[in-house]
């Protein structure tokens, strides 16, 4: 067979005796997807998947105009007349964008007869529920193909573009099903016994049948080939990041990634998860790279920091899916102490202990802390310190893992460790900043509503206290005010603005002096009182308090690197989970938005309950 290549920019169109589009390429072709009406036998040594097969290009030579390859003499050459064919199923022009791929006008299906003539169709072919099965199955292997070979995330964001708005929920099937809903139940109403259940019960059905998406079905058919699930997780990135790229007009990719999140909550449910202990002695290579690049809140640096944090008094937990065996999904990092830490040094800072490494570094059989204890006079571990919890899979967002291991792994240590007392967390505090310098930005601004909720209606509506207003005109810079009131509170929150626009003033002892209580006032003010509806505005507080954490201490200074001090002025915080008391306290907070907070937080805000 000969394949013809013919060239427009930098696009790639191949053409094969069947007339069909194969493969879409941006730059030169390594290997494509091609179809053939012939079955497997008649091309021998070739991998046949699905009326696919996969033939590899070793070398092609390119013009200005067209070029073509021998691939294999048991094919037949391409016609001339077949090649206009599909010059016009698809128009050759600039370099395929996104907006094109819905006008490609022919993709591999393994044969001519009743294959479908464009993306569309394909992609009904594979949802639709009264498809046989053969075909349904050919079909969600051609969209999987033709997914695979879209070259960027633009393009892929427009697949997912036109899937969710035509395999949508549809208007015409639910008004039919609530119609026969009514009719049922009314007709069930005037029956009795076993017929009017009957009757409910299949209006029911019907009704949930035709709720559902068509894009579910497809989605489920996905999930039954060969890697599905982890696709499907790739797949789900790709949405969100669509739904980020165009959030006015991706509406209905935001309500399919939800879709999807809902099957993926199913099919990563705990029970399906394996919690496995990553260590530096027996996890291999490949594994500890992946923890090295999927840390998100404090980053690795290198090997050595990655063996200090895998040393005798750490712990790394992490969740694994069947369907995704070399892959950790969420990782824990614990540190084992004798106290609350307040700082992230003193959990992360090099120590003898930790740098030695035992059983990597001397040869010697690691032993657990409470051998070290018992062997050298060394502190009593009574503290578990979870000071890093990231997902490494973006197409898990929304899929509630890091909650149930940090149970899974409180429950873990506590069998191997007797002497463990508490459970806390030492947490960044991802959105203070940018919270405060958005509510100074309004107070200068005359702006006294808050837009996200009533936080701001409960607080006063000067953002300073008059002592914390004075203080401020005491020790920072600033323009004289008139001596009105308004004019010192407006003054001393530009001074305040001006001062925080940078990290210089943690090197003048009197403005470090001077802010160090406001900032954790407001900070406190922050994760208790502002609200998203009922839940904490920042992100890590409502993700430990809806575990039924409590907001046990809000620390000064504990994490002075670029990406503390961007976050939250330095400052971060201990949550901490009592495992009798974990249960309440996300009833109430869910509930109630009741957050139970410990009188360490509470003090820090006299005028403020």
């Amino acid at each position: 067979m000969y394949l013809k290549w013919q060239r427009t920019e930098t696009t790639f169109l191949c053409i094969t005796e069947a007339a069909k589009v194969v493969s879409i390429r941006t730059g030169a072709p390594k290997r494509l997807w091609t179809c053939f009406e012939k079955g497997p036998g008649s091309f021998p040594g070739v991998p046949f998947n699905n009326g696919c097969i996969r033939v590899d290009i070793k070398r092609v030579s390119v013009d200005s105009n067209s070029c073509s390859t021998n691939v294999s003499r048991s094919c037949a050459t391409s016609s001339h007349e077949n090649i206009a064919k599909a010059d016009e199923a698809f128009s050759l022009g600039k370099d395929l964008t996104g907006q094109e791929v819905s006008q490609v006008r022919s993709w591999p299906m393994g044969s001519t007869e009743g294959s479908p003539n464009d993306l569309l169709t394909l992609l009904r072919a594979a949802s639709t529920t009264t498809a046989s099965g053969v075909t349904a199955q050919r079909a969600v292997v051609a969209c999987i193909s033709v997914y695979q070979d879209l070259p960027r995330s633009v393009d892929r964001g427009a697949f997912w573009q036109l899937a969710s708005r035509n395999l949508g929920p549809r208007r015409s099937e639910i008004d039919a099903a609530i119609r026969t809903w009514n009719e049922l139940s009314s007709r069930g109403e005037e029956g009795d016994g076993s017929d009017a259940g009957q009757a409910t019960l299949r209006g029911a059905k019907l009704l949930q049948d035709a709720c559902q998406p068509p894009y579910v079905t497809l989605f489920r058919r996905i999930a039954q080939q060969p890697e599905g699930i982890q696709l499907l997780v790739r797949m789900r990135e790709d949405m969100l990041e669509e739904a980020g790229r165009a959030a006015a007009a991706s509406a209905p990719v935001r309500a399919m990634s939800e879709s999807l999140r809902t099957l993926l909550s199913d099919w990563f449910s705990t029970g399906i998860m394996r919690l496995e202990r990553i260590s530096w002695k027996t996890s291999p290579a490949a594994l500890l790279e992946k923890v090295v690049a999927g840390e998100a809140v404090h980053s690795i640096r290198g090997w050595r920091d990655l063996r200090r944090r895998l040393g005798r008094r750490k712990r790394l937990f992490a969740f694994f899916h069947p369907s995704m065996p070399e892959e950790p999904l969420v990782l824990l990092h614990t540190a084992l102490t004798d106290s609350v830490a307040a700082r992230m040094a003193d959990v992360l800072l090099p120590s003898e202990e930790e740098d030695e490494a035992p059983g990597v570094a001397s040869g010697r059989p690691e032993r657990g802390p409470s051998d070290r204890q018992r062997a050298d006079g060394g502190p009593t571990v009574t503290t578990a310190v979870f000071y890093s919890i990231s997902s490494t899979q973006p197409g898990l967002r929304g899929v509630e893992l890091g909650n149930f291991l940090i149970k899974q792994a409180a429950q873990e240590l506590q069998r191997e460790i007797p002497t463990l007392q508490m459970l806390v967390t030492l947490s960044p505090i991802p959105g203070f900043r940018q919270w405060l310098e958005e509510r100074m930005h309004r107070e200068l601004q005359g702006e006294e509503e808050d837009e996200q909720g009533a936080g701001l209606a409960r607080m006063r509506r000067q953002l300073l206290t008059d002592a914390e207003a004075s203080r401020c005109l005491e020790v920072l810079p600033h323009t004289a005010p008139s001596g009105r009131r308004a004019c010192c509170q407006a003054a001393a929150v530009a001074s305040l603005s001006e001062a925080l626009s940078s990290d210089e003033w943690r090197a003048n002892p009197k403005a470090l002096d001077a802010l160090k209580p406001i900032l954790m006032r407001l900070c406190a003010h922050y994760l208790l009182r502002e609200r998203r509806r009922k839940s904490a505005l920042d992100p890590v507080a409502n993700f430990h308090l809806r575990n039924g954490a409590w907001l046990w201490r809000i620390n000064w200074d504990a994490d002075a690197s670029n990406a503390g001090l961007s976050r939250s002025y330095g400052m971060m915080v201990n949550y901490r989970y009592i495992l009798d008391d974990i249960e309440q306290n996300n009833r109430n907070y869910t509930e109630e938005g009741h957050i139970a907070a410990s009188n360490n937080v509470m003090e820090l805000l006299p005028n403020d309950n």
